[in-house]
């Protein structure tokens, strides 16, 4: 019964929530063995895996969630920032273009896609992306950690 696995789901969120990793895998993991098909807990399972360095663990649980949820961008997205964290975003890019035919309006698929362009001194491409990343949503402090103001 769900009602008794409840608390295990909640307190792995909360400590997740609360930037308690270690605390959260336990539970969460516990709750997965009985629900294993919970998207939502696959991507807090990779956000604990990502906040402690282990990029593969988490990307492992990201793209079970990704197959979980497909009408969702959330799953891509984490697939793409653990990968862009773990310096191995250009190996994604089939990922990210696919990501961006899917959802055109998803503002961080163009920052990453941005970061990329800015790696291979595509610099034009590179503020386009940033562009359409503000008009569609981004929140500033997110574009500056991706675009960071050039010091003078």
């Amino acid at each position: 019964p769900i009602l008794l696995q409840w608390p295990l789901r909640m307190r792995g969120l909360v400590m997740l929530g609360k930037g308690k990793p270690e605390a959260a895998l336990d539970d969460l993991k516990r709750y997965l063995d009985h629900y294993p098909d919970d998207a939502t807990i696959r991507i807090a399972l990779g956000d604990a895996e990502s906040m402690l360095g282990h990029y593969d663990r988490a990307l492992e649980h990201y793209e079970k969630a990704e197959g979980l949820d497909k009408d969702s961008p959330e799953a891509t997205e984490k697939i793409l920032l653990a990968a862009y964290a773990d310096h191995r975003l250009a190996e994604q890019e089939p990922r990210l273009k696919e990501a961006l035919r899917e959802w055109p309006r998803h503002a961080m698929f163009y920052l990453l896609r941005g970061t990329l362009h800015r790696q291979r001194y595509q610099t034009e491409d590179a503020e386009l992306d940033k562009k359409l990343a503000v008009e569609y949503g981004a929140d500033p402090h997110t574009v500056e950690i991706f675009f960071p103001k050039s010091r003078k």
